[in-house]
């Protein structure tokens, strides 16, 4: 599915290391809002021609899927500090770069309690 270019292509939260989950609900928010979060998820696979298939409609599919790879790739990399994104040298899909930050930066201690506190309070509490 192409992206809808007529919302937003940036979210507010710069991840820093410290604000992964603030920041994966935002960026989450942001792939769907494009049709793109299946890129991440790995439900939208590399496209493999079909025996069927003309050279041609497999040429169109494969371009399609690498301009959304890459529209991903520019979201999470823009939505990053340099710090961060340094280390994405090598990460060509964006499954791959997603499930990385996920490894990378997801925890079970004190900090990301209190990202979870935050994002509660901020998220869920009306002003």
């Amino acid at each position: 599915m192409a992206a809808n270019l007529s919302h937003s292509n940036s979210i507010s939260v710069v991840f820093n290391g410290s604000n992964y989950i603030l920041w994966h609900h935002h960026m989450t928010i942001l792939l769907k809002s494009h049709g793109l979060y299946t890129y991440v998820t790995g439900a939208s696979k590399l496209p493999v021609q079909a025996a069927t298939e003309n050279a041609i409609d497999f040429a169109k599919r494969m371009n399609e899927w690498d301009i959304n790879n890459a529209r991903i790739l520019g979201f999470i990399n823009a939505s990053t500090t340099p710090e961060i994104n340094q280390q994405f040298l090598g990460y060509v899909t964006a499954k791959s770069l997603w499930d990385f930050l996920a490894k990378r930066y997801t925890s079970s201690g004190k900090s990301h309690q209190y990202q979870l506190w935050m994002l509660r309070y901020f998220v869920f509490t009306p002003f």
